[in-house]
């Protein structure tokens, strides 16, 4: 019941927040049963190109990898400039920058929900939206490690329509322990993980 929630939830607060990034396109998102899977049956569907970002998200900073095939993306960003928004078999080999930036954009909105609905019905603190967002970024998941290849995970589907017929579709993986930190109502519960400050060459061996 806890992940039926989860999913109706984040569906919700995806559908209001994506739509400005969408030309103001009314949306209908589904959060689809995550399926579970171990790390590298994970890693191997999302395919050893695409547009992936690890997030950073919830109460307790959980990591997810989220990832888009390079055809949605371009297909989002034509979106985003007020095209029609089609999915189209032509790939590049590379994401131009455009494409790059709205995925980044995309990814931050999707961090920044997931986090909010891990407060459940409770507001999250004031300081807890700088905690989301995108760690790093990379055409290759593997090379993000977002988790180990033995680990126990979930795959996520999300899938956003339009009503002009479009479809986009994305995938969230994490460790399933990390999805059970995001349910909602846990990041009421969570202790924020300590900031470490960066290590630097100044600084003294193991202090």
């Amino acid at each position: 019941a806890m992940v039926a929630a989860w999913r109706r939830d984040l569906a919700r607060a995806l559908a209001d927040d994506l739509s400005p990034l969408l030309s103001g396109d009314r949306l209908d998102v589904s959060i689809l049963e995550p399926e579970q899977l171990t790390g590298a049956q994970a890693l191997a569907k999302v395919g050893e190109i695409a547009a992936n970002s690890l997030l950073r998200c919830g109460a307790s900073g959980e990591t997810a990898l989220l990832s888009f095939d390079f055809a949605t993306a371009l297909a989002l960003t034509d979106r985003s400039f007020g095209g029609d928004g089609r999915v189209s078999s032509g790939i590049p080999e590379a994401l131009p920058r455009s494409a790059a930036l709205m995925v980044d954009e995309a990814a931050a909105m999707i961090a920044a929900a997931l986090t909010r609905v891990s407060y459940g019905d409770s507001p999250p603190p004031a300081t807890s939206s700088g905690d989301s967002g995108v760690i790093i970024r990379s055409e290759s998941a593997a090379r993000l490690k977002p988790f180990a290849p033995d680990a126990p995970c979930v795959l996520v589907p999300i899938v956003i329509a339009n009503r002009q017929g479009c479809e986009w579709r994305a995938s969230l993986a994490m460790g399933a322990d990390r999805l059970d930190r995001l349910l909602p109502g846990t990041g009421r519960r969570a202790h924020p993980r300590q900031a470490h400050a960066p290590a630097t060459g100044m600084a003294a061996p193991f202090a």
